[in-house]
């Protein structure tokens, strides 16, 4: 038999540890150090232990001189430094990630300086209403004086005056083409004027059955709509002389009428609240 057979075969003893767990105690042995007198043992450091020291009060760390120690006080220490610190590091991100955007240009508003030019006076009651004409040369007033003038409105020159009518004329409107003005009254007719002989023309629109109150010209100058007092809207044939349609439209005096630039449609206003 060889010796390695021998090896094999013979069985390790019951009574003795087996060789793993005798290396396992050798080793332990092997790292615990024995001293053969006190003056080794004196000369050792012991080695740290690998166990968890506790570490002390975090608090105690951040004590400022200035606190008395308290723990809601170094609470409110750390929260005001966290803060601070995370304002500073936004500004910093704000100011150094995105570009300035353009402000918003400032609204200004215009000044109106309006000057007197001059005064014109002419009229012996009050001045019920004033009118430029389309062309812009001429100025007609019209007043309770029961006159209508007509003013250069360049130098402010008294032109002419229109005379014909039996009470007060409230409204007056000018023609398209700046030739022809329509005056309404209180004796309850609306006549047209020639603005460069001042003569009316020879027979007066009649029709409303109380005072009349606003007139205005449809862009072709061919229709003439007028309100009144009498709550009704007419609507005129300046060739015929007549009324073309009266319309019933209002429960209170009627205070404006006019057309739309097309003269395909009439707005009325009355004191009804309705338009």
């Amino acid at each position: 038999m060889s010796d390695f057979d021998s090896a094999a075969s013979t069985p390790a003893p019951t009574g003795h540890r087996s060789l793993k767990r005798r290396r396992v105690y050798d080793d332990s042995e092997a790292s615990t150090p024995r001293y053969s007198s006190p003056d080794e043992l004196a000369d050792h450091k012991p080695h740290r232990s690998s166990k968890l020291i506790p570490r002390r009060d975090s608090g105690a760390r951040r004590r400022s001189p200035s606190t008395d120690g308290s723990i809601d006080e170094l609470d409110h220490t750390y929260q005001r430094r966290k803060r601070s610190r995370s304002s500073s590091v936004d500004s910093q991100d704000t100011s150094h990630s995105t570009p300035d955007a353009p402000s918003p240009p400032v609204y200004k508003p215009l000044k109106v300086n309006f000057k007197q030019k001059f005064i014109l006076r002419g009229h012996k009651k009050g001045v019920s209403q004033v009118r430029f004409s389309p062309d812009g040369r001429w100025i007609a007033s019209c007043s309770a004086d029961g006159t209508i003038k007509i003013w250069d409105a360049e130098t402010g020159q008294h032109m002419r005056t229109l005379e014909g009518h039996l009470a007060g004329v409230s409204t007056i409107a000018w023609s398209p083409d700046s030739n022809t003005l329509a005056s309404g009254s209180d004796d309850k007719q609306i006549r047209l004027w020639h603005r460069t002989s001042g003569k009316p023309y020879a027979a007066p629109l009649i029709g409303h059955h109380n005072y009349v109150y606003s007139l205005a010209f449809s862009p072709k100058g061919n229709m003439l709509v007028s309100g009144s007092y009498d709550e009704a809207v007419f609507l005129w044939d300046l060739r015929a002389r007549r009324v073309m349609r009266s319309l019933p439209a209002h429960s209170d005096p009627v205070g404006g009428v006019d057309f739309i630039r097309d003269g395909t449609l009439v707005c009325s206003c009355s004191t009804d609240g309705l338009m």
